[in-house]
């Protein structure tokens, strides 16, 4: 039998990006230039890996968008719709 051990490492626990503005500022240009703003899909596919926890939830005008491969497919959609379109912050 296996003990399961609730401690927490230091290297476990991520600082909140509400503690820091910058941070914050960063992640949402990010999002929108390299999510919404990114015709290549594989481009798209690794900055949503890189922004979002893979259980992400997106709420956005068609419901709540749930998880990498949902929001990979809602961005490449509206990009399609528009590709020269440029999203500014």
């Amino acid at each position: 039998m296996t003990k399961q051990s609730s401690e927490t490492h230091v290297e476990d626990v991520r600082p909140s990006t509400s503690d820091d503005p910058n941070l914050i500022a960063t992640l949402l240009k990010r999002n929108v230039a390299e999510v919404f703003g990114e015709n290549n899909p594989d481009r798209r596919r690794a900055a949503i890996r890189d922004l979002f926890a893979e259980d992400a939830a997106v709420h956005a005008p068609p419901g709540v968008i749930v998880g990498h491969d949902a929001l990979d497919e809602f961005a490449g959609d509206l990009r399609s719709l528009h590709p020269d379109h440029v999203y500014t912050p």
